[in-house]
């Protein structure tokens, strides 16, 4: 790719950095791997698998040498004219022509090092910022700047608690307070009410606050898929990106079924209230018996899904995987259009609805409240 013009590319996590003169192709390539959210090295490297095929991209060795401010500095001392400077834990972009990368665009498939005429779409998460080089060199002057992908982790990983681990307690506060409300109704009051642990926020706000984002890059990855003719790398689950990610749109509609499962089962095995107080020993025993009950729930197969268990479909989206229906699936259904699509590849299942849509707007799987009621108001009008 030598009639390519070369950007002077840094890449920082941390702990050490690589320096290289990528042709733009393979820059825009670098840049666009930030998409799958990488905190390290290893984790960036492998999500520029994204945009490769045939023979791999060789990247230069780590080195241990933290100090991006000063890297950046020696490359605008320089005689060179385009600059690239990622800082994976600040995530923030320096570039000498930063319109040259925006935040959500398309890019070549790169096949056996040469650009491809075939198309991939990246979408990079918001937080990310793309800025000129004496800019960058301000924000990193900030030491709470450095550690912005840490914060983004760290809020991910409280959102998963209290989604997950803190709706055990509050049903069961609720039944042993004596709160008769119907399993509906709780289910509401459990999405709509603000939470200490989110800041105020309710979990249906937490649900909601990184799901475009998601959703996008679940999205692009279906068209790699096809673009590759195969399943694109997803992102590692050691990593952060996966421990901390946002719940996407087959985990909220999965989220709402687990909740309205477990309080159900509660009513069932304990009843709806209980007389009197319950001694402490008596509520952690129930908030065990709660949370086992989430796992044999979690590991059991979903009907409409293939046979898979919720667990293996959030791994998936978790894992920036497409879920997909397998061809002998859709060869049984009776619809003439899938069975012809059956020959065409994997079939991308696209969870649009909720079980609990037409129940209230807390368990729709869209974040307007007056966007629900006019899709109700056609729903009803059909229906009459």
């Amino acid at each position: 790719m030598d009639w390519w013009p070369e950007f002077a590319t840094i890449l920082a996590d941390g702990d050490a950095f690589w320096r290289a003169d990528l042709p733009r192709p393979v820059a825009h390539a670098a840049f666009a791997a930030l998409s799958a959210d990488p905190m390290t090295l290893a984790e960036w490297q492998l999500a520029t698998g994204r945009y490769f095929t045939g023979a791999f991209w060789r990247w230069p060795d780590p080195v241990p040498r933290p100090d991006v401010a000063t890297l950046t500095e020696r490359l605008l001392r320089s005689d060179v004219s385009e600059i690239l400077v990622i800082d994976l834990p600040s995530r923030i972009v320096a570039a000498s022509s930063p319109d040259r990368f925006p935040s959500c665009s398309s890019l070549p498939l790169i096949h056996d090092h040469v650009p491809t005429s075939q198309s991939l779409l990246y979408g990079l998460h918001p937080c990310w910022q793309v800025v000129f080089p004496d800019k960058a060199l301000a924000l990193w002057s900030d030491p709470d700047t450095k550690s912005r992908a840490r914060q983004w982790a760290a809020h991910g990983h409280n959102r998963r608690r209290v989604l997950y681990e803190d709706v055990l307690d509050w049903i069961v506060a609720r039944r042993c307070s004596g709160d008769t409300t119907a399993s509906r109704q709780l289910h509401r009051n459990w999405l709509m009410s603000s939470h200490p642990g989110l800041a105020g926020r309710t979990p249906r706000e937490a649900l909601f606050e990184e799901l475009s984002a998601i959703n996008r890059d679940l999205e692009y990855q279906q068209h790699a898929w096809v673009v590759r003719g195969g399943r694109p790398p997803g992102v590692p689950v050691d990593s952060e990106a996966y421990r901390a990610s946002p719940p996407a749109h087959a985990e909220l509609t999965i989220y709402h079924q687990l909740v309205r499962h477990l309080i159900e089962a509660y009513d069932e095995t304990y009843g709806e209230s209980s007389p009197g107080s319950l001694a402490p020993e008596e509520i952690q025993r129930r908030t065990t018996w709660l949370r086992e009950e989430r796992q044999r729930w979690w590991r059991k197969p979903l009907p409409g899904y293939d046979g898979e268990t919720p667990e293996a479909l959030v791994d998936c989206e978790r894992q920036r995987i497409p879920i997909t229906m397998s061809p002998e699936k859709m060869a049984d259904c009776e619809c003439p259009i899938c069975r012809a699509m059956a020959d065409q590849g994997p079939m991308f299942v696209i969870v649009d609805s909720s079980p609990f849509e037409e129940e209230d707007f807390a368990f729709s799987l869209l974040e307007d409240e007056k966007e629900w009621r006019e899709m109700h108001e056609l729903w009803e009008d059909s229906h009459s």
